[in-house]
């Protein structure tokens, strides 16, 4: 079996790749950065991983990758991020995460692939106050910008693949993940690269803000339950870990991974901060049995772990509600 991941030099698709590759599966990652990431150098030097550059708009160069390496399942995730830029340049968005995606699956149904599982973000839920939760798959999208617009439209496309063709297509849903190979902002991330760098943290306010943070490996670990399943009964999942968390707690998950940070958080929520509410996981835990693996101070401790001395752990086999 050849798994094609697009968009797979980010965070997500080369902890995906590494784990994949390193198990001996054939895997190409489909990306139109100019290099092979760094964390990923030593398995495509060996072959283990294949690195094919393409735009993902490029439905030709798409549909030859696809036939040259015998793809029989594919991981989509190439997407442009962060809601804040969608503002300035909500054209882009559309047309890399949409016509993106719609590429992405007409290739794949014309060439014949077996399976292709859309990774989408918590980002098409939007606003929803924490009472109105845990969110649910089939909970209204209330996106706040044109990222997550974008998204809840390649959502539905994905969706509408399976519904009119009967294509074995489905969405999962991410949200606040974190781990190796992170190189963009993120709140856990910033807080943790700031304390190993030796920098005080002081932030006047935010400490009760509620965030939901998914360690990579458990994204990881669902993937491969979504992809490797018989078959699956949904259009759509939620993968996260289904718990919200407050900066607080984040700040001192980061005291325990570093000792000796100094670092100070303030009460109440950031002035104009969106609501969040936790994604429900009952779905994906019924249907195929996934459970989070990682807490946050596991999850942050390894993450440490990496920064300072770039010591890296596979993934978990089982999960556990820890």
């Amino acid at each position: 079996m050849s798994i094609l991941i697009t968009g797979g030099s980010g965070l997500v698709g080369t902890n995906l790749a590494r784990h994949l590759g390193g198990q001996g599966r054939k895997v190409v990652i489909y990306d139109v950065v100019a290099r092979v990431p760094n964390f990923l150098e030593e398995l495509v030097a060996k072959g283990k991983v294949i690195f094919e550059r393409g735009d993902i708009l490029d439905f030709s160069k798409l549909l030859r990758t696809l036939k040259e390496h015998q793809v029989t399942d594919v991981v989509h995730m190439a997407s442009l991020l962060s809601e804040p830029e969608s503002k300035e340049r909500p054209l882009q968005f559309a047309m890399v995460n949409i016509q993106g995606t719609m590429v992405t699956l007409e290739a794949s149904r014309y060439y014949g692939v077996k399976r292709v599982i859309y990774v989408s973000t918590r980002s098409i839920y939007g606003e929803y106050l924490p009472e109105e939760g845990p969110i649910k798959e089939e909970f209204v999208f209330r996106p706040v910008a044109f990222y997550g617009a974008s998204k809840c439209a390649a959502d539905l496309l994905s969706r509408t693949y399976r519904k009119v063709y009967g294509f074995d297509v489905s969405a999962v849903r991410i949200t606040g993940v974190y781990g190796p190979a992170q190189t963009y902002p993120h709140p856990l991330y910033n807080f943790l690269k700031q304390a190993l760098d030796g920098k005080e943290i002081y932030q006047e306010r935010g400490g009760d803000y509620l965030y939901e943070f998914t360690y990579v490996h458990d994204v990881v670990r669902g993937l491969r339950l979504l992809m490797d399943a018989p078959s699956l009964q949904h259009d759509a999942y939620n993968l996260a870990t289904g718990r919200q968390v407050k900066l607080d707690d984040v700040g001192r998950a980061v005291s325990m991974a570093v000792p000796g940070a100094k670092i100070k958080i303030g009460p109440g929520v950031p002035e104009g901060s969106i609501p969040r509410a936790a994604l429900d996981i009952t779905r994906i835990k019924g249907e195929l049995g996934f459970t989070p693996a990682y807490g946050l101070n596991e999850g942050v401790k390894l993450f440490a772990d990496y920064m300072k001395e770039g010591r890296y752990e596979d993934v978990k086999k089982d999960g556990n509600s820890s």
